[in-house]
């Protein structure tokens, strides 16, 4: 057994994935980090990683860009992620990242050992209402902002959160002129010409494909994509 990466800003929520991860026997010596940037620290410096858990909230968003920049730097690492908002669109990009598995909400602490032990034996694990949305919408032309860059989808929802542009800036760790291109092309992508109401983009600019599990085109329309997140 190698170590496990946690990353998490909620000191409470890593001693207790820490805890389950001893549980669930997937490795040892857990690294806890609760920044985006402290991550890929981590994954160059250990080279007995085994496996890594990231809180999607951690770093005001930035969690999602790191999970495939985490893939690169260590292609056989898995890595479970976990979503506690109230709609998926966090989940599927985690997903389409480089996440191996997903935990969505609170679930309970054998559920969630569950996950640890599949995703550290190399299986994928998804939630099935999840996986039945990622499956329909696969191969389709992106919508909205799903044909946005992670970093750019970031841009998006700091700012769409009311953040100043200068806060977004200091967020992401980049200059006032560079958020000020990542602005220009995510209007140019969405055919916007100012970002007004800005607050209200979930609504205006469809950040989230509706979970309806009464649609024809089902998860069992695609075996592919079924058979490839459930093994």
């Amino acid at each position: 057994m190698g170590q496990i990466l946690i990353a998490s800003a909620d000191v409470l929520r890593c001693a207790s994935i820490e805890a389950l991860a001893r549980m669930a026997a997937v490795g040892f010596g857990c690294v806890l980090v609760r920044s985006a940037t402290q991550i890929l620290e981590r994954v160059r410096q250990v080279p007995s990683l085994t496996m890594a858990v990231i809180d999607l909230e951690i770093d005001r968003g930035r969690a999602v860009d790191l999970i495939s920049r985490t893939r690169s730097a260590a292609p056989s690492t898995g890595i479970l992620s976990i979503d506690n908002s109230a709609d998926p669109t966090l989940s599927l990009r985690a997903l389409r990242s480089g996440a191996t598995g997903l935990i969505r909400g609170n679930v309970d602490a054998r559920a969630f050992v569950e996950a640890l032990t599949s995703v550290r034996q190399g299986r994928r694990t998804v939630p099935e209402a999840v996986l039945q949305l990622l499956c329909r919408t696969r191969g389709q032309a992106p919508r909205g902002h799903e044909g946005l860059s992670n970093r750019k989808y970031q841009v998006l929802k700091l700012l769409g959160s009311g953040n100043k542009g200068v806060e977004v800036a200091r967020a992401m760790s980049i200059s006032v002129k560079t958020l000020t291109s990542h602005r220009r092309r995510i209007l140019d992508k969405l055919g916007l010409r100012q970002m007004i109401r800005f607050t209200n983009v979930r609504n205006k600019l469809d950040l989230c494909r509706e979970m309806d599990t009464s649609s024809n085109q089902s998860m069992a329309s695609d075996t592919n994509c079924v058979n490839y997140y459930r093994h």
